[in-house]
This record gives structure tokens, C-alpha cells and sequence, in this order.
């Protein structure tokens, strides 16, 4: 019975008011799992680990971005929160349906070590993740620099572990990339560094050149720091985005400009890992016709969460608002549409996205 009282304890606090409207039948059900558990179970029953399994399962039933951090790590995740550690220089993003995909940089440990873009990551270190919070996942992939971690992947040719050695590792989040006929800008995140590094990035091209702005991989991170980024290009006060929170009414995020405003069209490169508040840079650039999306459909993750500090000592992650873009259509679940279609798998992929480029900028090869 200890292990339904902690579990009431934890989703009936204050924190959590989904359980305080659950009917009452319901936890009965839960008590009855947790009493017969105690007495029938072969295995001794985890009293922590069950309740946080517990936690985990009821949260990740409202959509897969929900979640629950454990008290241990929670610590944990703090603890690390001052220090420097080495990665594997990728990416990881979570689908609906819960599988995780490796997004390797080109020239990072990872790729050197044989992960492929798009691969999807099932254990780190023998652990396997499918109940784990992104941001542990994160984690379990970091730590100390020449330390080795193993990784277990599912590509093209199988499944495979491989060991990666992690160093120290950031590549720029905006960065300007050597390009035939236009000017490409590599955005591979969105952070605080990201709307300096794009502002050096765009004075260093050209008045009047064709201009890319390459989110291929990118799956997100700060959105005020992608708001920022999408107000270079659009005049003040034109609209980016539209946050709808349960029982609030939507807020409107305008452009504050930026002074810069590249003339002339851009095309933004996209494809099925380009994610969350990347989608809503390209989105707030497309649909204000600032820029023309090329590449493929989008991941479709249009929603935010929210991090709760639970009473435990854990925290919870929960969905709590919708990001809609200018035209005021969700692509949540569905994506943003290219205005030109790449095909993901030909060998000749960037020629494809090149070609395209040159059609939608009007130019020729």
C-alpha cells in the first residue's frame, strides 16, 4: 500500500491538477495494482522506481512530448548544469511514437564513428531509452571529453553498437557556408549565440546575392531566440507566431525588426528533421512571403512544453501550449509543406537542393 500512497502523494500535489480531477474509481484501480503487486509479486517491488514508471506512463498518455524527470535525475541534470562536458556532436530528436534519431554533424565523432543521419538510437551505455525524458537522453549521451560511450543504433545496414569517444564539441549555430551561384547560412540550432552569429553571418554577404537559410537538422531550442532570428528578415511588428495556451487568450508574437531585412527572396532548406521552434522561423519567413520552403515535409512538432518542479523533488514536462503559425494553420502532427519538393533519398540529394534553389530564386546554374 506504501507504494499508492507516494504515487497519490506525487500526482495529487498541487502541481499536477489532472489528478485532482480524475475520478475517484480510477486511483482505486491504481490502488488495487500497487496492493496486489505487494503481495503477489515475485520481484520486490521498487517502491521510487515504480512510482516514477508510474509518472512517466500516466503523463507520456497525453502526448509524446510529455514527460517526468525523476528526483535523482533531476540532481543529477543540476549537478551537471555548471560543468563542461564533451559530446558526440549529434543531435537527438524524438518522434510521436517515441523512437529517437541520431542527427550527426558532418566531421563529429559520431559520424566518424560510423552513425548515420537519420539512425535511430536505442541504448546508451547498455541502457536502453524508450521511457526516457529527451533531456536525460542528452545527458547519458554527454560526459567527461575522451571518455568512450556506446551507442546502439538502428540504420540502413542493422543494428550496430558503436563507440564513439566524446570531445569537446559546439559547432556554431549560425554560420556561413561556401555556396555555388548564392549564399548559404547553416543554422544548426537556435541559442543564445544564435542571432549574433547571424548577424556577422548575413554582413558578410553581398547586397543582392540569393540568399539560403539552411535548418536541414535543426530541431529547434530557444524559440525567443528563433522569433529574434526570423525579425532580421521581416519588418517590425509583423506577425511570427501565435502561442494558444489552455484558458488564456492567444498571444500574437510580432517582429521587432532588426534593421538588416535582406532584399529580395530567400530560400529556407528543410527537411523531416527540421523541428519545433526551426519550424516556426520557416514558417513565420514563408508565410509572411519572405521566403520560399524547399527541401521536404517538415517534422511537425507545433507544440511547447513547460518543465514543473514536482513537490518529490522531479519534474514534470507537460505540452501546454500550440504554436500556430502566420497563416494560423497547425502542422503539428503533419508538418510544413515545401513550396519545392526535394526527394530524401536520391544520392544526389544537395544537387537536388541546389536545383531546386536556382528555381526558386529565379536563377540559373
Amino acid at each position: 500500500m506504501r507504494t499508492f500512497a507516494l504515487c497519490m502523494a506525487f500526482l495529487g500535489c498541487a502541481a499536477c491538477p489532472l489528478a485532482q480531477a480524475a475520478p475517484q474509481h480510477d486511483w482505486q484501480r491504481l490502488e488495487a495494482a500497487a496492493a496486489m503487486a505487494e503481495k503477489e509479486s515475485l520481484e520486490p517491488v521498487l517502491h521510487q522506481k515504480s512510482v516514477s514508471a508510474a509518472i512517466t506512463a500516466y503523463l507520456q498518455t497525453l502526448d509524446p512530448y510529455s514527460s517526468y524527470i525523476s528526483p535523482a535525475e533531476a540532481r543529477q541534470l543540476k549537478e551537471d548544469a555548471g560543468n563542461t562536458f564533451g559530446g558526440v556532436g549529434m543531435d537527438i530528436i524524438r518522434n510521436s511514437d517515441g523512437m529517437l534519431y541520431c542527427l550527426p554533424h558532418a566531421g563529429s565523432p559520431a559520424a566518424n564513428a560510423g552513425i548515420g543521419y537519420g539512425d535511430v538510437l536505442r541504448a546508451v551505455d547498455g541502457a536502453f531509452l524508450h521511457d526516457k525524458p529527451l533531456s536525460v537522453v542528452q545527458h547519458l549521451v554527454r560526459g567527461p571529453a575522451l571518455s568512450p560511450v556506446r551507442l546502439l543504433v538502428a540504420g540502413v545496414d542493422g543494428v550496430k553498437e558503436v563507440t564513439v569517444t566524446r570531445e569537446m564539441v559546439q559547432p556554431p549555430s549560425a554560420e556561413l557556408v561556401a555556396g555555388q551561384g548564392f549564399y548559404r547560412i547553416r543554422l544548426t540550432r537556435f541559442d543564445a549565440n544564435t542571432l549574433p552569429q547571424l548577424k556577422a553571418a548575413l554582413a558578410r554577404v553581398p547586397a543582392g546575392m540569393p540568399l539560403v537559410l539552411d535548418v536541414r537538422g535543426n530541431v529547434g531550442g530557444d524559440l525567443e531566440a528563433a522569433l529574434q532570428s526570423a525579425s532580421l528578415f521581416l519588418p517590425p511588428g509583423t506577425p511570427l507566431v501565435t502561442i494558444v495556451k489552455k484558458d488564456a487568450l492567444p498571444d500574437v508574437q510580432l517582429s521587432g525588426g532588426g534593421g538588416t531585412e535582406p532584399a529580395g527572396l530567400v530560400a529556407v532548406w528543410q527537411d523531416a528533421f527540421t523541428a519545433s521552434a526551426a519550424e516556426v522561423f520557416a514558417a513565420a519567413l514563408a508565410h509572411n512571403g519572405k521566403a520560399v520552403l524547399v527541401g521536404q515535409r517538415s517534422f511537425g512538432k507545433g507544440r511547447s512544453q513547460v518543465a514543473v518542479p514536482a513537490k518529490d523533488g522531479g519534474i514534470y514536462l507537460i505540452t501546454n501550449a500550440e504554436l500556430l503559425p502566420p497563416n494560423g494553420i497547425s502542422y503539428h502532427g503533419k508538418g510544413l509543406e515545401p513550396d519545392l519538393l526535394v526527394g530524401s533519398r536520391s544520392a544526389t540529394v544537395q544537387a537536388d537542393f541546389e536545383r531546386r534553389t536556382y528555381e526558386a530564386l529565379g536563377k540559373t546554374h
